[in-house]
């Protein structure tokens, strides 16, 4: 016959088990996400400031000519964004 204290055990590890493992995909999950999020965040910031720029006519004026604003001070990927932005934006003024 079964000892109820090792049924008892048992349940007590397979719970344990289960919990640990649903927490690291949790875990996982979530710093991919952010991951993810960082990096389209970035760009996505550049593209809004380089469209943005795109419609200021005095460069000194632009946001990427600001001190302390200028690709130095931001992530290839910003830049990217930003030069992807102005670019497409400024066709769009042309056109208008």
């Amino acid at each position: 016959m079964e000892n109820p204290r090792y049924r008892l055990h048992d349940k007590k590890s397979l719970y344990f088990v289960c919990g640990s493992i649903l927490s690291m995909f949790m875990v996982s999950v979530i710093a991919v996400d952010s991951l993810g999020h960082a990096s389209s965040g970035a760009y996505d910031l550049g593209y809004d400031h380089g469209c943005a720029d795109a419609g200021v006519s005095d460069p000194e004026d632009r946001y990427i000519n600001q001190p302390g604003k200028g690709p130095a001070f931001h992530s290839n990927r910003f830049m990217e964004g930003y030069n992807y932005g102005f670019a497409a934006c400024s066709d769009n003024v042309m056109r208008t």
